[in-house]
């Protein structure tokens, strides 16, 4: 396994100035380095490209964190890897979010150029939604948030985590899960709500574009451009000094340290009192973390006008989703659980409908 020593991060554009119709118009120009896109289809390329590298980068440095760590005592002996890791993922996202606004910056400058003819710019801004908003969004979300973050779920909770039950000490186990548990949330939470503040980001801005190409007003467009690149800018000076490429370089060529010695042994009895299987522990946290998932949604869904065609599209799956969560949630209180499981089953529903409850109000 080779070690990585960058993600795939701080890769702003720019548009170097480009032809259309043998004459020579104003790119973007929206950063350090230069990328040389003349056409909206080369702009798209270029963004997927760079979400594609990004991700395979992330999941690169994740096979080398799984090497290191492949059993329970390395695991907890490294928790600051892991923590470094969750970090890195969240730094990522915003920098990579923050890289797409500015393709979508790139596409309106192309358009509205000087040598762009002025009867094709409203229709022609519709790839700049169809590209960024919709396909580069969707890559985003499927390769971090549904894909990443899924794998690293499976490597150590589901994983390194699940296969450890029987043999280390109950109370410690348990620990261990709900703290890995909760970084993975956390996680899946901030990427979540820096992809949807992508789109509605870039929506707005689509918007705006769009409304200056129908009324021909370049003033207009020219103000809106100008206020989205600070927008943007703002946003870098958020990311912080330290960048997601050091993270990334810091949990791969750091050796893991030695696995500790005297770990307790679980005892079958312990288990037995406390009642709470493997399975019913992994089944509430994945509801809970559905319900979590699902509030946040709701939340943006309240806030929305009813124009974010994106909200509207993911609400079905939601409502999809959200049955058959209550559904499999439900099903539990149909099997023959323990005591224990029955209590903190009840716990967990009555988490569940506050956090609902707060959603409704």
């Amino acid at each position: 396994m080779k070690k990585i020593s960058v993600w795939c991060v701080f890769m702003f554009i720019t548009v170097s100035a480009a032809v259309f119709d043998g004459r020579i118009v104003k790119g973007a120009d929206t950063a350090d380095g230069v990328i040389s896109a003349g056409t909206v289809d080369e702009l798209k390329e270029l963004a997927e490209r760079e979400v594609e590298d990004s991700v395979a980068a992330m999941h690169e440095t994740l096979e080398q964190l799984e090497t290191d760590l492949d059993t329970y005592e390395k695991y907890r002996e490294n928790i600051e890897k892991i923590e470094s890791f969750y970090s890195g993922i969240i730094k990522e996202t915003k920098t990579l979010c923050i890289a797409v606004r500015e393709y979508g910056l790139a596409y309106a400058k192309l358009i509205f150029s000087d040598g762009y003819l002025r009867e094709n710019r409203y229709d022609d801004l519709e790839d700049l939604y169809d590209d960024i908003y919709s396909d580069v969004g969707d890559d985003i979300y499927d390769g971090i948030y549904d894909g990443l973050l899924g794998d690293v779920y499976d490597a150590f909770y589901a994983g390194v985590l699940d296969d450890a039950y029987d043999a280390a000490a109950y109370e410690e186990w348990l620990d261990a899960c709900s703290d890995e548990y909760e970084r993975w949330s956390d996680a899946c939470s901030d990427v979540y709500d820096e992809w949807s503040d992508l789109l509605s980001d870039i929506y707005n801005f689509w918007s705006y574009m769009r409304s200056d190409a129908w009324d021909d007003d370049m003033e207009d467009a020219e103000e809106d451009m100008q206020d989205f690149q600070e927008d943007i800018a703002e946003l870098k000076e958020g990311i912080g000094e330290d960048s997601a490429a050091e993270i990334a370089d810091e949990i791969a060529t750091a050796e893991p340290e030695a696995a500790g010695t005297g770990q307790a042994e679980n005892e079958p009895a312990e288990l037995a009192e406390d009642g709470l299987s493997p399975e019913f522990i992994e089944a509430m946290n994945s509801y809970e973390a559905f319900i979590d998932e699902y509030c946040v949604f709701m939340k943006k869904y309240a806030e929305s006008d009813g124009t974010d065609l994106g909200l509207l599209a993911e609400y079905g799956n939601y409502m999809k989703k959200y049955a058959e969560a209550m559904e499999d949630f439900g099903a539990w209180d149909n099997n023959q659980m323990s005591e224990a499981e029955t209590a903190y089953y009840l716990e967990v529903q009555s988490r569940a409908m506050s956090k609902l409850m707060e959603v409704m109000e």
